[in-house]
């Protein structure tokens, strides 16, 4: 989806690819079967009034909810203002900043990366070149009829992202109130703090880890499929070790310094 930037502290437009950051992934999904047959359930368009059958890709009129009242526009006459709106969409630039804004995570939406147009190579470099003097730029931007705010950032693939701000962002840290912990035995806690001091790394491979709950519910679904009686599942119950917690730490610590 191309859009245009305007960078009002350059002065320069800059034409852009617009593509979604964020994709799905598929699932394990489960359709309802008929009864009858144990084949999917057709779902019937008709018309709420008459019951007729109704192709929804064959409607001519889209229903606008006005108040109480319910008005017929045309499908055409959507397809023009959609058409009329791309024409003035843009993303404006208003300011630059050495940081993210206070109150940033509270308002934060969806996600975009910003991407060079085919033969723009040149034109998106110097754009990404605004982000290497202040690492953040904060806007306004124009979209299907709805203004937004937004910041945009360089990111570390070369390539520019904006993020929408809304009013509130949909997921957010709850308030909380302090927590008021017991004092702990001072030699227990040097000893816990030498020992993950001891064990910390400076770096961790993420790409190591495999979500195997997905793949035995795959596997177990596929033996059911195939008529296989699955046993009752069973809770596997680790005991709380008893031992004195003083005493295990002090020995672990001496097996690490051998």
């Amino acid at each position: 989806m191309e859009r245009t930037v305007y960078d009002e502290q350059l002065d320069v437009r800059f034409k852009v690819d617009v593509k979604d950051v964020a994709k799905q992934r598929k699932g394990i999904t489960f359709s309802n079967a008929s009864n009858c047959c144990g084949e999917p359930l057709a779902i019937v368009k008709q018309c709420s009034k008459c019951k007729v059958a109704a192709d929804a890709t064959q409607c001519t009129h889209k229903l606008w909810k006005k108040g109480k009242v319910s008005v017929l526009v045309p499908v055409e006459k959507l397809e023009q203002i959609d058409e009329a709106q791309e024409q003035v969409e843009e993303l404006r630039i208003t300011a630059s900043l050495s940081r993210l804004p206070d109150g940033f995570f509270e308002r934060v939406g969806s996600s975009v990366k910003l991407l060079p147009v085919k033969k723009g190579e040149a034109d998106y470099a110097l754009f990404c070149e605004r982000f290497k003097a202040a690492s953040f730029a904060v806007g306004t931007g124009l979209f299907r009829g709805s203004q937004f705010e937004f910041v945009a950032w360089l990111g570390e693939d070369g390539a520019v992202r904006l993020t929408k701000l809304v009013e509130q962002a949909q997921f957010y840290e709850a308030a909380s109130e302090a927590l008021h912990l017991p004092a702990i035995d001072g030699e227990v806690g040097e000893m816990v703090a030498s020992l993950v001091q001891k064990m910390a790394k400076t770096d961790y491979d993420f790409t190591q880890f495999s979500d195997n709950g997905i793949k035995m519910k795959q596997d177990l679904i596929e033996r059911i499929a195939l008529g296989e009686e699955i046993q009752e599942f069973k809770p596997q119950i680790v005991e709380q070790r008893k031992d004195d917690m003083k005493a295990r730490l002090k020995a672990r610590l001496e097996a690490m310094n051998g």
